[in-house]
């Protein structure tokens, strides 16, 4: 599937993650999977838009069953906050400046498995 830079488009994969972000079940990882595969695809807009609202549900133990779809999206989080630029990286930090609560990023999360301090 080619995603195009149509506002349809970028729209309706922001409106697919959000869905998914707050979901108990197996469909999480192949939600995370087809965003890693078609990251190069979305527009810069989308792409941070994404990581926002995953940190931010991080952030406010929203994103799943913590012991099972929590690790995974915080390695995807991780995976793309690390591809930005310094640039989008503060964009994010300055958007979640308001929450004044622990950076999840901080922790690290394994490829597969639960989280490590």
């Amino acid at each position: 599937m080619k995603v195009t830079d149509s506002t349809n488009d970028q729209a309706i994969v922001i409106g697919a993650h959000r869905y998914y972000l707050g979901r108990r079940t197996i469909a999480v990882h192949g939600c995370i999977q087809w965003l890693r595969d078609h990251w190069p695809q979305l527009a810069n807009n989308t792409q941070l838009t994404i990581l926002r609202d995953t940190i931010a549900a991080l952030m406010d133990d929203k994103a799943g069953d913590p012991g099972i779809d929590a690790p995974g999206w915080l390695a995807f989080a991780r995976w793309g906050f690390d591809a930005l630029g310094p640039v989008g990286q503060q964009w994010i930090r300055s958007a979640l400046d308001y929450k004044w609560q622990e950076w999840p990023l901080s922790i690290t999360a394994p490829k597969e498995g639960g989280l490590q301090s």
